[in-house]
């Protein structure tokens, strides 16, 4: 509601927020009788549109955002869980991939067949994964800190070693994969592990603090039966206290290798390839296709022309000073949003120009929302 004035009027720039090109949003709360911390989630399940972009056709992104309305979680986790049927249920394996930050299901054998009902996959076998992109933040230490294992460290999270301080977010930090009743083992030659058959994923030796575990854990090497399988993974521990924006963020990827022609098709390296590449363009808020992993930032239908409205902003990128300069028209106020939706500036103007001071916003591209008496016009900067 850009003017205020509680009416929708996307005639002048007004649209809704979503993530991607179509998107369901959920709002839901935990029952107050449960816990009294006052959980709520804002949950936006969205996918993109982009024929050039195998990986974006094959992914499901979900973004949920929690907010805590009455007292503070102290020692927290953020935890996914699901129970993945690949055709035939009853004959599935689990895995993790330690540094892509994957929990993912395959088939066990190298046949699915059809089973109690179940339409299995026959010859032609899909791999699964839920790949967390973001998870709970670390503490600010002033520090870009190191990918690795030590203190303040992981080999799997977002905004380690990028040259940018305290920005940095676990992903998943443990993992477990089991039957329909607990029981598989969850040691690897004889050490405790925080994650679970990570198969050649680890060889920093993450699972074990260091300690050299062989990194070649699978469920086939360790000869257990195929069936039905649970997977779950946890961020890693952080306090949450009360607030009116975004407690905390979790961003995944539901992600698909299948191929249904080419029986020979490596079902889980494909799946390994499409999340590496996934992790490296959500790194660079790049989802291809022209597209970022932010909100959406056009409206789909302003029913303006561009000659109408025009606006020039220089130096860009810049450093400090941002110079705003519409045509024949003016400047009512000038909002800058951060790419998840986040406003960070707003200034009013009565002017056709207006010089705005960004120094203290943090390196990254940024929204510019310009609403002038004709509309509101949509610019992207970067900050250096």
């Amino acid at each position: 509601d850009l003017n205020n004035n509680g009416l929708y009027e996307p005639e002048n720039g007004e649209f809704p927020k979503i993530y991607g090109d179509e998107c369901v949003v959920n709002i839901y709360h935990q029952n107050e009788e449960v816990n009294d911390a006052g959980v709520e989630c804002h949950e936006y399940i969205y996918s993109f549109n982009c024929d050039t972009n195998v990986v974006l056709n094959n992914t499901i992104f979900m973004s949920n955002h929690f907010f805590l309305r009455e007292s503070p979680m102290l020692d927290a986790q953020i935890v996914t869980f699901i129970d993945p049927d690949i055709g035939n249920y009853d004959d599935d394996f689990g895995g993790t991939n330690v540094e892509l930050g994957m929990i993912y299901a395959y088939n066990g054998d190298q046949f699915d067949e059809y089973s109690g009902g179940a339409i299995g996959f026959l010859a032609n076998l899909p791999a699964f994964g839920i790949q967390t992109l973001l998870g709970s933040k670390l503490s600010n230490d002033g520090q870009d800190n190191m990918v690795g294992i030590g203190s303040n460290q992981t080999v799997n999270g977002f905004g380690f070693e990028d040259g940018i301080i305290d920005n940095e977010y676990y992903t998943i930090e443990t993992s477990n994969v089991f039957g329909s009743y607990p029981g598989i083992d969850v040691q690897v030659n004889g050490l405790d592990t925080r994650f679970d058959y990570f198969g050649s994923s680890d060889p920093q030796f993450y699972a074990t603090g260091g300690i050299d575990h062989g990194n070649n854990w699978s469920e086939g090497t360790a000869g257990n039966w195929q069936g039905d399988r649970r997977l779950l993974s946890r961020t890693g521990l952080i306090d949450i206290y009360p607030s009116s924006v975004d407690t905390v963020k979790l961003i995944t990827a539901y992600i698909v290798a299948h191929d249904s022609i080419d029986a020979n098709f490596d079902e889980l390296q494909t799946l390994f390839n499409y999340g590496a590449q996934l992790k490296s363009q959500f790194a660079e808020n790049n989802a291809g296709c022209n597209k970022t992993f932010g909100f959406y930032e056009l409206p789909l239908d302003l029913n303006v022309t561009e000659e109408k409205l025009i606006a020039f902003i220089y130096p860009n990128p810049t450093t400090e000073k941002l110079n705003i300069t519409v045509k024949d028209n003016s400047i009512n106020s000038i909002r800058i949003m951060s790419m998840e939706g986040k406003e960070m500036i707003y200034t009013k103007s009565i002017s056709s120009s207006a010089e705005l001071d960004v120094t203290n916003l943090f390196s990254g591209i940024y929204i510019l929302l310009i609403e002038t008496d004709r509309g509101v016009i949509t610019k992207k900067f970067t900050k250096m």
